[in-house]
């Protein structure tokens, strides 16, 4: 996985009652706990030790170049060829039973070449676990977020869990060419309580349709 920036992360319902907004004030990863679900960071010697997977590091920072260092401070991810995975407790739980929900966050890709592969992906949980062990087998109710692997694949997951299934669209959520790219991009999921939603990239609307058509299981 290549460097990977992510910027505040928002969830909040229609009536504005906001339960998770972080804006990383501060340069620590104060609240946010750190995975180690594929081992330990890697070492020098992690080929001879026949260790072909490990958990890369996290860090707070505006990135290697920013408008405003203060105001776009967010986590970057430190390694190529690592996994990433951090996660942190909302203060309380929430349910968006009849309310809108609206899950929105910033991504920049800032070694974007035609090469580069990452997925920056959010995923809201249903209950905080360990968040040592958190990684991909970990239960979620929503994945959300884009993909991107040199000009093959570049989309827009979005992915809810319905029992003991993940159902991701069908029909997926394309990137165009020029929405490609080592700049900061928002990526908004908006569901509502008629059981449809609409995904927006930078505030443009991607897709809009209802939750019960045109959906499959994801493996």
């Amino acid at each position: 996985m290549a460097s990977l920036f992510m910027g505040a992360a928002a969830v909040a319902v229609a009536q504005a009652e906001v339960y998770m907004k972080e804006k990383f004030s501060s340069d620590t990863l104060d609240g946010w706990e750190t995975s180690s679900w594929k081992g330990e960071t890697c070492s020098e010697d992690w080929q001879t030790a026949g260790r072909k997977e490990w958990m890369g590091k996290w860090e707070v920072t505006s990135g290697s170049w920013s408008v405003d260092a203060d105001e776009q401070k967010g986590l970057r991810t430190t390694e190529n060829m690592a996994f990433h995975a951090i996660s942190k407790k909302f203060d309380k739980p929430f349910s968006n039973r009849n309310k809108e929900l609206v899950v929105q966050f910033s991504v920049k890709h800032e070694s974007y070449t035609y090469g580069h592969c990452a997925g920056g992906y959010l995923k809201l949980l249903p209950s905080a676990g360990d968040p040592k062990e958190f990684g991909g087998d970990t239960k979620y109710n929503i994945m959300f977020g884009p993909d991107l692997c040199s000009y093959d694949v570049s989309k827009i997951h979005v992915i809810l869990n319905k029992g003991s299934d993940n159902l991701q669209k069908k029909d997926e959520i394309k990137l165009e060419y020029d929405e490609k790219n080592e700049f900061t991009h928002l990526y908004t999921l908006h569901l509502k309580p008629d059981n449809s939603a609409e995904v927006f990239f930078d505030q443009k609307s991607k897709w809009a349709g209802k939750l019960s058509d045109g959906w499959c299981a994801s493996h």
